[in-house]
């Protein structure tokens, strides 16, 4: 059902999270993609918050590698309980198909294994045609 997907909000703020985790890190966004290794717990997937959050971690010590691990890991957290309810098969379509560590982390939290479309970035634009062709 729609209504327990995440919220579309999120979903279009997911990669503005990550940009704005990259900023503060100092790290490019493609960094993120392979980041998987001994992830520092995050709280929050808010952008808001996100940054008060990763500071306090990087005083503390945190690598920049562990804390993107991180944000991703936060990220899957949140997706998850409404990707388990879409069963057996899990499909990736959009941005965050493209990171193999965000597929990962939803891999191991929801103990399947997600397919990714090929060249998933123009899925949106495919869903568009067709829908535009029913209704023409």
């Amino acid at each position: 059902d729609a209504r327990d997907a995440p919220s579309s909000a999120f979903s279009a703020s997911t990669g503005r999270f990550v940009e704005q985790a990259a900023h503060i890190l100092d790290i490019p966004v493609s960094e993120f993609e392979q980041a998987i290794d001994s992830p520092v717990p995050l709280s929050d997937t808010c952008a808001v918050f996100c940054e008060s959050e990763l500071i306090g971690q990087m005083a503390r010590g945190a690598s920049d590698r562990h804390l993107a691990a991180g944000v991703n890991l936060s990220i899957a957290k949140r997706l998850a309980p409404a990707i388990k309810k879409y069963k057996p098969q899990k499909l990736f379509m959009a941005g965050g198909a493209s990171s193999p560590a965000l597929i990962y982390f939803i891999n191991e939290l929801t103990g399947t294994e997600a397919a990714v479309l090929p060249r998933q970035q123009f899925n949106g634009a495919l869903g568009c045609i067709f829908y535009m062709e029913k209704i023409l």
